[in-house]
């Protein structure tokens, strides 16, 4: 060891030349007076200092290599546990689950970085906690991910359901609008007969309003003059039948066609008496 060792540090030979020198100085003198014994102690002696001086700079050399890869493992570490942290709040987020580890006062709390908010995770806390956390909320969300795509799958059969029904009752509707354009020109048809018998009859106007409503209300107003028309007729049938003779009259001539036979047959009686009236009339003057 050297004098130096306060410092806590060995000395270390500057050169190959310094060796040498100070081979020469120790070994001169015992070449010159001492034995050949001694000279072989010094120079083993030389041989392990060199040596014990190689191994100290590896060693320092070793340490170095050992702290700055310690230093980079921690830095790892950090960046690691700040990717896990900020894992785990998506994570809950996604999964709206709380949290198995507290967030305040716990294993997680809130620090800014470059002005963002971030997860910090305590140096203390088990990585087996926080990735069995993770874990956890990945199962929850694929649970809740087959829930949901089950509920899909479920409104897709009843969205198909409906769809169904949907071309039903549209089938059904063409199906009616088809039967309600016939029923219109059905009835289209009937009141223009109806208007052209009712005005050979009545003497309707003309039809101001062509549609089916406009055609009935006209239908509607030549059935009342109709009506009151064949009122009318029935009263003149009636005041003919009082004129009538009784002993033309029978049972069937209540009817109006019985009236109008009985009638005619008076008529006729009448103008057969009209005609031998004359003829007689005629006779008696010829013989005057």
């Amino acid at each position: 060891m050297s004098e130096n060792s306060d410092s806590g540090q060995l000395l270390e030979p500057s050169s190959a030349e310094d060796s040498n020198a100070i081979q020469n100085d120790v070994a001169g003198p015992v070449h010159e007076g001492q034995g050949r014994r001694t000279c072989s102690k010094i120079a083993r002696t030389i041989s392990w200092w060199m040596r014990s001086n190689a191994c100290v700079a590896q060693l320092d050399t070793t340490i170095g290599e050992k702290e700055s890869f310690a230093r980079q493992i921690e830095e790892e570490r950090e960046a690691f546990v700040r990717e896990v942290g900020a894992l785990r709040f998506q994570l809950k987020a996604l999964t709206d689950q709380q949290p198995l580890l507290g967030e305040n006062g716990g294993d997680f709390r809130y620090g800014a970085e470059n002005g963002e908010k971030t997860a910090v995770v305590d140096e203390g806390t088990p990585w087996i906690e926080l990735i069995n956390e993770c874990s956890g909320f990945v199962k929850k969300g694929l649970e809740k991910q087959s829930q949901i795509e089950a509920r899909v799958r479920e409104l897709d059969g009843i969205v198909y359901m409906k769809d169904q029904e949907i071309e039903g009752l549209n089938a059904n509707a063409k199906l009616s609008s088809e039967a309600q354009l016939e029923k219109d020109a059905y009835f289209d048809a009937v009141t223009n007969r109806m208007l052209a018998s009712l005005s050979g009859v009545v003497g309707l106007q003309e039809v101001a309003d062509d549609s089916i409503g406009g055609k009935f209300v006209h239908v509607e107003r030549g059935t009342s003059m109709l009506i009151e028309n064949f009122n009318l007729m029935l009263a003149e049938i009636e005041y003919l039948r009082q004129c009538l003779p009784e002993t033309t009259l029978d049972h069937s001539s209540q009817e109006v066609g019985g009236i109008f036979a009985a009638a005619r047959n008076e008529l006729l009686e009448l103008k057969r008496k009209e005609a031998e009236f004359v003829e007689r009339f005629r006779s008696s003057r010829r013989w005057k």
